[in-house]
């Protein structure tokens, strides 16, 4: 009959090898365990890692494939080098979890549940992620990464609410300051509360926070399923909570949106209407002046009636009629200096400031 192994009053090391452990392990107080380096502890069936030492170092790989659900739990919370997810029938949490180096998800959700867990500032998440390979965080649990210096990297969450939905978002911090920094995401599959959209909207929202940063501008990418959208998506905006009305985060389109904050709050999908037509515009619209010609990026592909340019004393010195919903790119041979750039589309206009030189 396989047994549980037990860790009661001993050291055990392991070093450059392998080691199944068919039933749970169980490293009682005062307890020791080393995974050195190289070292693979390969844990299956229906129990998982409970870890009551604080003296217990895994800086080898422990591989979690069972054939029914696993658990990483104990008294103290664990660290490990490599943790590896090879469960199709999922591995949770029942304690704080931190990953020095690498998590990898072969197979199978590791759900953090009420509990968190901690990405360090070196550390990678490798898998192909989808709905049955990712972190589900729709608990009280979040997911935290440390950060120290501008850095890119993609969080493969989702949740289990109304099966198994992948919710992944992308961070790129551009420019900040970092001192024991961390940013954390949790995932709801439900309408956010402050979201009075009643048409069109996403049943999803993200909780991010963030610790340790300040003066920051981080572009974002969010992700979603079709069965999110609620209305028509291209009557949605992606947009982020600033604790009194949403901001814009960028026109949703084929199950994603992005945009570029300077701090985190809650991030969700709402009605088009509530984050106003001039927020549309200036995500939009991108004006600016090279080498003779009046330059229009039009990222969203709005349909454009007409471009005016006045100078600064409100003279109306050129208009270009248009009817696309293209780039545009117009000659301008003026003097130097600064114009006013009026563009007017089907609803509204936006009026932005070029300097020509």
């Amino acid at each position: 009959m396989k047994k549980n192994i037990f860790f009661t009053a001993s050291i055990f090391f392991l070093f450059s090898m392998s080691i199944f452990a068919q039933k749970g392990i169980i490293i009682n107080s005062g307890a020791k365990m080393e995974l050195n380096s190289g070292a693979i502890l390969i844990i299956g069936e229906d129990l998982g890692l409970f870890n009551n030492s604080t003296n217990s170092i895994f800086d080898g790989t422990v591989v979690f494939s069972g054939t029914s659900i696993q658990e990483i739990g104990g008294s103290e919370s664990t660290e490990f080098s490599v943790l590896d997810i090879d469960n199709n029938n999922n591995v949770f949490l029942s304690a704080n979890t931190r990953i020095a180096d690498e998590l990898i998800l072969t197979n199978g959700v590791l759900d953090i549940r009420d509990f968190n867990l901690t990405l360090s500032d070196f550390s990678s998440v490798s898998g192909t992620f989808s709905s049955g390979n990712m972190i589900n965080v729709d608990g009280s649990g979040m997911l935290n990464k440390e950060i120290s210096t501008n850095d890119y990297f993609l969080l493969p969450v989702g949740d289990l609410t109304a099966g198994a939905d992948y919710s992944s978002v992308e961070f790129d911090f551009i420019s900040g300051s970092y001192s024991n920094a961390s940013v954390s995401v949790g995932v709801k599959n439900s309408k956010h509360p402050d979201n009075t959209s009643t048409t069109n909207y996403l049943n999803r929202y993200w909780i991010l926070s963030s610790s340790g940063i300040s003066d920051f501008s981080c572009d974002l990418t969010f992700n979603y399923v079709s069965d999110d959208i609620l209305g028509n998506e291209a009557n949605i905006h992606g947009a982020i909570w600033n604790n009194s009305a949403w901001q814009s985060l960028g026109q949703a389109s084929s199950n994603q949106f992005s945009g570029t904050t300077t701090s985190f709050n809650d991030v969700t999908g709402v009605d088009s209407q509530q984050v106003g037509v001039e927020n549309i515009l200036n995500e939009s619209l991108s004006v600016y002046y090279s080498s003779g010609f009046i330059l229009i990026d039009n990222l969203n592909k709005l349909v454009l009636k007409n471009i005016q340019v006045y100078d600064l004393t409100g003279r109306l010195i050129r208009v270009s009629d248009i009817n696309n919903a293209g780039n545009e790119k117009i000659s301008f041979s003026n003097s130097a200096g600064y114009y006013f750039i009026k563009i007017n589309t089907e609803e509204s206009f936006l009026i932005k400031k070029v300097f020509v030189n």
